[in-house]
């Protein structure tokens, strides 16, 4: 089965041709909450170290607000986030294929579409789940969850405008910068080690 959402992305999800085991080190690593894995019926106790990559390094965490589910994503290195509902999401397949089909709205939105084409997409599938560790991003993602909630019940805020919202607020983990510059600047560092 195919995951939602990545009917227009490179390669097949989760194998090779040759239909060896891909290396957990291959792909996006997500981070996630019990809350989450739960909801999507996986282990997460694996511990993987930081990609190589960081752009395919990210964290997510299942909130409601307003009697609705959500799922914040936000990247691990820069907190640029991607929210997605979090109804219908039950198996690992349909969070990797809404989590990648947001993640390329929200980013072409932002001007990001190059490194998402160039940075994530190819590199996406075998995507493998983890234990979140890094206090300092579960922290900031506990503040952002915080502010959706605030926010939400006084209007109907999208997924993509609570990406939005929340990719322009000022953040303690990144020098009190807005998380949409510091993915920026990432993307900068990546361009001028590549020449």
């Amino acid at each position: 089965m195919k995951p939602r959402g990545s009917e227009e992305l490179l390669g097949p999800p989760f194998s090779r041709e040759d239909g060896a085991d891909m290396d957990a080190g291959a792909g996006t690593i997500f981070r996630i909450s019990a809350k989450l894995a739960k909801k999507i019926h996986q282990d997460y106790e694996q511990v993987l170290p930081p990609s190589p990559n960081p752009f395919l390094d990210w964290s997510a965490d299942l909130f409601t607000a307003n009697r609705a589910q959500y799922i914040l994503i936000s990247n691990s290195a820069s907190l640029y986030s991607v929210a997605i509902y979090g109804k219908g999401v039950t198996r690992e397949t349909h969070f990797f294929g809404d989590t990648i089909a947001a993640m390329r709205d929200v980013m072409r939105a932002d001007g990001f579409l190059p490194i998402f084409e160039s940075a994530i997409a190819p590199s996406f599938y075998p995507a493998a789940l983890a234990k979140r560790e890094n206090r300092s991003v579960i922290g900031s993602m506990n503040d952002f969850i915080f502010q959706a909630r605030l926010r939400l019940p006084r209007q109907d805020i999208s997924p993509y405008g609570i990406s939005s919202f929340l990719n322009s607020t000022l953040m303690s983990y990144i020098d009190y910068r807005p998380p949409r510059e510091e993915f920026q600047n990432m993307v900068r560092e990546y361009y001028l080690a590549r020449r």
